[in-house]
């Protein structure tokens, strides 16, 4: 499976070995956006199976737990007995792994908590889907017309392309975090090349959708609110102001 966009200047292709053919540009942007996450590879039957069964055994046999406990609470409000702890432990277990995420998250990039505050509700049905969400794409007979709607999506969320590799090393740190013993080198390697893959193919069309939501932002924007500050005006003296610049921040890393 692989995603051309609207041009051959993104097209990805993958080699027999399963290896992918990138091209500068597209290189340029995983490295601008995405440095902990250039894709190298498409994601295997191995990889996919590894990445489902590790998030089952951190958050998938969690959910079904709550579930049981939700039926288990209906069953004790009729029959009014004690609330059986156990089975509390389930929803905590769940609540456990948002809190982790969104903790990484907001350290790695303090701006995003604005972002995913707002949204809290939505992004966390979204987070608890990702599995399943990636397997469609992987499979997907059409994961152009997919990446596209997902760029649309998050774009009206406020989520930038900024945001994708901390996004990717916090997922990559909570399931490390809360997959204790059952998280290992293969397990690493496989969510790191789903990652990289799915965000090899989101960046370009999320690039395209943001500049074209720009465009669309200048011709509406109103004459009144386009007009020029009269100290801003041509026929205004002009001067120039020193500024400190200490450069670019640290490039983001993983949290141990």
């Amino acid at each position: 499976m692989g995603c051309q966009g609207s041009s051959e200047r993104y097209a990805v292709h993958t080699k027999a070995d399963g290896s992918l053919v990138l091209s500068r540009d597209h290189r340029r942007l995983l490295l601008k956006y995405a440095p902990h996450f250039i894709a190298t590879r498409m994601p295997t039957d191995k990889d996919e199976a590894l990445m489902s069964q590790s998030w089952d055994d951190v958050i998938g046999r969690r959910l079904r737990g709550e579930m049981q406990h939700r039926q288990k609470q209906q069953q004790q409000e009729k029959q009014e007995t004690e609330p059986d702890a156990e089975a509390s432990s389930a929803t905590s277990a769940i609540v456990q792994f948002y809190d982790t995420f969104f903790g990484q998250l907001y350290r790695l990039n303090p701006e995003t908590r604005a972002v995913f505050r707002n949204s809290m509700h939505v992004q966390s049905k979204a987070l608890v889907n990702i599995v399943g969400a990636i397997r469609h794409i992987l499979h997907s007979a059409d994961a152009c017309a997919d990446m596209t709607a997902l760029a649309v999506s998050h774009i009206q969320y406020g989520v930038k392309l900024e945001y994708f590799d901390c996004l990717g090393v916090a997922l990559a740190a909570t399931l490390r975090k809360l997959g204790g013993d059952l998280w290992n080198d293969d397990v690493a390697d496989a969510w790191h090349t789903v990652i990289a893959y799915i965000i090899c193919l989101l960046i370009p069309p999320y690039l395209e959708r943001t500049k074209r939501k720009s465009r669309q932002h200048l011709l509406t924007t109103p004459p009144s609110a386009k007009t020029t500050h009269p100290l801003l005006s041509s026929s205004a003296t002009t001067m120039r102001i020193a500024v400190a610049y200490n450069g670019p921040p640290s490039s983001l890393r993983p949290v141990s």
